[in-house]
């Protein structure tokens, strides 16, 4: 199960335990909750920085956790958008060598918010374009496999562009609750 807020991911993973649930935080997440998300979830999809980069490392290990994350890539060059811009991404990815308490697993991007379908399958072949020119300079420890891109109303064009995970739940759960 996923989560786009953290204070909202920490109830539900409260209230619900049984039966075991493997959550991922997809949503921004702000340094000053690193210490309270990492040992709930088993992937966090939107590191949008090498700073949190860094201090998800070091909070790692001071707890002892080897946490997975995929990196944000802002695909759609959108202001409002979270990310690293795909020409940050090789100096990013030289700088894996330096965290050793966090697996970049992959990455991850939304489409933008304006986008058509042709725009939105342009943006995800870039992101997938991007990971296959990056995967040779990952260092030991690190990959790039996952693609995390594709919500409810994109996620065709994101399976068709290489999508790994896909965020589907407002088409699961529209209606449904209080």
């Amino acid at each position: 199960m996923g989560e786009s807020r953290p204070q909202q991911l920490l109830s539900k993973v409260q209230a619900i335990s049984d039966p075991p649930i493997e959550w991922h935080l997809i949503g921004h997440l702000q340094r000053n909750k690193i210490r309270r998300v990492l040992p709930v979830v088993s992937l966090i999809h939107s590191v949008d920085s090498l700073r949190l980069l860094e201090a998800i490392d070091r909070v790692a290990a001071e707890g002892g956790l080897r946490p997975r994350v995929l990196l944000e890539v802002n695909v759609s060059h959108e202001r409002a958008k979270h990310g690293f811009s795909e020409s940050d991404m090789p100096e990013a990815v030289e700088r894996l060598a330096a965290i050793s308490n966090v697996t970049v697993c992959g990455l991850m991007a939304m489409a933008g918010l304006e986008s058509d379908q042709d725009e939105t399958r342009r943006e995800f072949a870039r992101l997938r374009e991007l990971r296959d020119r990056l995967r040779r300079a990952v260092p030991e420890g690190h990959s790039l496999d996952a693609l995390s891109m594709g919500m409810s109303g994109d996620f065709e064009e994101a399976i068709e562009e290489g999508a790994t995970i896909v965020r589907v739940g407002s088409a699961l759960f529209e209606g449904i609750g209080p």
